[in-house]
């Protein structure tokens, strides 16, 4: 159970539940993760930001982007983050047998030399203290563009962010998401 209370859209100011409205989209409904991010309007606000330009309006490709927040929502124990972007790695593309190497990470045979390089950046990332080489920096250029580079260094770093602070707040994954 969380440590802190799941904020429901009426729990919001007024001229913020709008917030809330765009959040639910076709689905209809509003995930835990948001609920929690609405303690404080402006984070959320600011999260889905960059959230969305993360998802929705970036050049990297989908298939490394889902690898990498699930790598790291398995780094971080964050059981929250690792079951719903498997869902959404298979939603892109992600093989059941790559989603099954996750936890081997880079060393795991199944996975091309580009995915291995995102898989070891998104490791050296999310570690305490973050730690990139400039070989491993290299390996990740000599796949990614510039542009790729940064953002999936701001993906991994995100994601380790709202990992942390979903373990930290014990927040569990949504009904019906673990496989």
């Amino acid at each position: 159970m969380a440590r802190v209370k799941l904020l429901e859209q009426e729990n919001l100011p007024d001229d913020m539940r709008w917030l809330f409205d765009r959040l639910k989209g076709d689905g209809g409904s509003v995930g835990d993760i948001w609920k929690v991010h609405a303690h404080n309007t402006n984070i959320l606000r600011g999260s889905m930001i960059l959230g969305t330009a993360i998802l929705q309006r970036s050049k990297l490709d989908p298939k490394l982007r889902e690898l990498a927040i699930v790598r790291t929502g398995f780094l971080t124990g964050a059981d929250y983050e690792y079951y719903a972007h498997i869902r959404a790695a298979r939603r892109v593309g992600v093989s059941d047998a790559e989603l099954e190497a996750v936890p081997q990470g880079a060393s795991a045979s199944v996975f091309s030399e580009t995915q291995k390089a995102v898989l070891a950046y998104t490791d050296a990332l999310t570690a305490s203290p973050p730690k990139v080489d400039d070989g491993l920096f290299q390996r990740v250029r000599s796949h990614l563009s510039e542009a790729e580079t940064v953002e999936l260094s701001f993906t991994v770093g995100y994601y380790n962010m709202l990992g942390r602070v979903m373990v930290a707040l014990n927040v569990e994954p949504e009904p019906g998401s673990r496989p």
